[in-house]
């Protein structure tokens, strides 16, 4: 009875206490799922948010960004340079040894790099047409003095025993004209008296007649012997010219073939090429054998002196903006740039012409690219970076110049680029 009692209790307590357990279930469920319901809101909120504000920053971003690079292509500024080629030279620069006459290059007497003085050889050009015109002008120039050595003493002789006889001649008509000059008074006396006596009556008028005849004669006579003295003295004197004349006439012919001589052997004599002044040899632009005109550049020689100025070759499209008084810098290409810098240079002038592609292979040498380029002329800033490398600087070295020409936008360039891109 009593477990009985017991057991009915204990199902009465669980029956009694389900109830209780199923009210409490429903009344804190809702309350969990609130919770979690409010949990899940903000966590799923907080979740839809966070991409929001990342795409909002990114846009700002990107609109900061195109903004700023907006303003560099409108107002920023960039330096455009060009290069130029060139080389180094002294202030008076190379000079040019031509030939003056046309053969073959017989022998060269330098190498490139020789130190040569004034006057000394260059070069040796075999001329064999001068060497021919040589040995026939001097057999001319024998045979032409034999002929007027033998003519001049031949008349010489002739002139002056035609001129002895000439005088002898005109001095026995001196003679004779004092001596008919003295019958001319010795008459004149005669006819004085011959007319004395016939005013006198002591003598007949015929006399007087007579007498004045025969002065007149002797007048005549003694008129004629000063004549013929006067034509010798004329006959002697065209002698003399003709003489004179001849022997000029003559000395000129040896004179015409000397002088053709002399220079037939000054031409022989320049067929030696040799240095007008003291420097060095920069090029050599023959070789032994070749065959070259009078006029033909044969080598260069670099004067001695300071290597001061550097002649480039600048883009003809890039002249308009090079002006003299500009800076530039220069790269030798015997010195490394990471170890001896870079010099600096002043443009001195500026060619309005373009350079000719003759022109550049003088300055740059057989190696040369010739293009539409204008000659740039500068001069090399003194100071400590070319003072430190000045030992070390040759003439016709190699160098490349980087002159600035002008500042342009970036939107100038960009637009540029677009224009070339699309046209092109």
């Amino acid at each position: 009875m009593n477990a009985q009692h017991d057991g009915g209790d204990e199902d009465e307590g669980a029956s009694g206490s389900s109830p209780n357990a199923q009210e409490l279930a429903e009344y804190e469920l809702p309350l969990f799922r609130e919770a979690a319901l409010r949990a899940r809101g903000e966590s799923s909120q907080d979740l839809v948010r966070a991409p929001v504000l990342s795409e909002w920053s990114l846009l700002l971003s990107l609109a900061s960004f195109v903004l700023l690079a907006g303003c560099l292509l409108c107002f920023a500024k960039i330096e455009v340079t060009t290069t130029a080629y060139g080389a180094l030279r002294t202030e008076q620069g190379p000079r040019p040894i031509v030939t003056q006459v046309s053969g073959r290059v017989a022998q060269l007497a330098v190498t490139r790099g020789s130190h040569v003085e004034t006057g000394q050889e260059l070069a040796r050009i075999d001329a064999p047409e001068l060497v021919g015109r040589l040995q026939r002008q001097e057999a001319q120039y024998r045979h032409v003095k034999l002929d007027t050595e033998s003519a001049l003493s031949g008349s010489q002789q002739a002139d002056e025993d035609i001129a002895v006889a000439l005088r002898r001649k005109r001095a026995l008509l001196v003679e004779r004209s004092v001596l008919v000059n003295k019958i001319v008074q010795h008459r004149k006396q005669a006819e004085k008296s011959a007319r004395a006596l016939a005013d006198a009556g002591a003598g007949r008028a015929l006399d007087t007649t007579e007498a004045a005849i025969v002065r007149r004669q002797s007048e005549q006579e003694w008129l004629l012997v000063r004549q013929q003295v006067a034509e010798i003295d004329v006959e002697l004197a065209q002698r003399r010219k003709a003489t004179r004349s001849e022997k000029l006439e003559l000395t000129a012919r040896v004179t015409a073939a000397d002088s053709d001589l002399r220079e037939t052997r000054e031409l022989l004599e320049l067929s030696a090429v040799r240095s007008p002044e003291r420097g060095t040899v920069e090029s050599l632009l023959a070789i032994e054998g070749q065959v070259v005109t009078a006029g033909t550049p044969i080598a260069r020689v670099v004067p001695e002196g300071p290597i001061d100025t550097l002649v480039a070759f600048a883009p003809a499209k890039d002249a308009p903006f090079l002006q003299p008084g500009q800076t530039a810098n220069v790269e030798l290409s015997a010195l490394p740039v990471a170890e001896f810098g870079k010099l600096e240079a002043r443009i001195r002038r500026v060619s309005t012409d373009l350079s000719s592609p003759e022109e550049q292979v003088e300055v740059l040498g057989a190696d040369a690219n010739p293009q539409a380029s204008v000659r740039v002329e500068l001069v090399l800033v003194q100071g400590p970076k070319l003072e430190r490398v000045r030992s070390r600087l040759t003439s016709g070295g190699r160098a490349t110049v980087r002159l600035s020409t002008r500042r342009v936008r970036l939107v100038v360039l960009l637009f540029d680029f677009t224009r070339k891109w699309v046209t092109g």
